[in-house]
């Protein structure tokens, strides 16, 4: 095995370690999201004695949280790891 695909393989397992990191902060980021969507919406609901239209769009409104909290605390941060992200903290550990 020659020393660039040494160099290779350490760089995919930066990579892999940065994109757990961000799915692991992600996680995070989206259970408070749900959480505090919950509460808000569960007490939206019991004021208005859990009529049909206010369930409807409670259920709307905890899936469009999860959406988002999903597209912008998970995929984008995955989506920003790459193999250069992954070179530069390695350089910038080793300095």
């Amino acid at each position: 095995m020659s020393a660039l695909e040494l160099f290779y393989r350490y760089l995919q397992a930066i990579e892999r370690r940065l994109r757990w990191r961000a799915v692991a902060g992600g996680a995070g980021v989206v259970a408070g999201a749900l959480l505090v969507a919950t509460v808000v919406l569960a007490t939206w609901a019991d004021r208005s004695a859990f009529a049909e239209e206010v369930l409807f769009w409670a259920r709307l409104g905890l899936f469009v949280v999860l959406g988002l909290a999903l597209a912008l605390a998970v995929a984008m941060p995955v989506l920003r790891v790459n193999r250069l992200r992954a070179a530069r903290l390695a350089e910038r550990q080793s300095a």
